[in-house]
């Protein structure tokens, strides 16, 4: 058995939503302000420009960067692997400034993190941010080996 899910979900749907709207006016903006000549040269600018292949770039790089692959046996977060058997896996809730939430859930308060600690020097080796929806959540607290479910509220 082998799941994949994206630790930012909510982050590449909410770029996936403004890709195609950012690159419809990138288009008019190199067609009608570049080469036809149209517009002044203020709007000229790398998204004014090249926002057709940017905008996707970043949403494909954000998809890519934040895989998650659930075995069996182990999980692999960015190319590195965490055997179940040497590591320790807890889900807790951290409370949040207005400042330093997401813009895809301002109105939240507590956020998930995933924490994984060595079990050999009992050190964190990963906090990792879940920016998923509850349907993703649930799938990880099923396939992980979870042995603390605490609540954490300083960060």
């Amino acid at each position: 058995m082998k799941t994949n899910i994206c630790l930012s979900e909510k982050v590449v749907l909410f770029y996936a939503i403004l890709t195609p709207i950012i690159a419809f006016a990138s288009i008019y903006n190199l067609v009608d302000g570049v080469i036809l000549g149209h517009a002044a040269t203020y709007r000229v600018g790398v998204f004014s420009l090249f926002g057709f292949v940017v905008m996707p770039l970043i949403v494909l790089i954000t998809y890519f960067k934040n895989i998650c692959t659930i075995t069996t046996d182990a999980i692999t977060i960015n190319k590195v692997n965490y055997p179940f058997a040497n590591f320790k896996f807890a889900l807790t809730e951290r409370e949040r400034d207005l400042k330093d939430r997401p813009l895809t859930s301002l109105f939240k308060k507590n956020y998930p993190f995933l924490v994984i600690t060595d079990l050999r020097t009992n050190t964190v080796v990963q906090d990792v941010e879940l920016n998923v929806f509850n349907k993703s959540l649930k799938r990880i607290k099923e396939l992980l080996p979870l042995k603390d479910h605490s609540s954490n509220s300083a960060e």
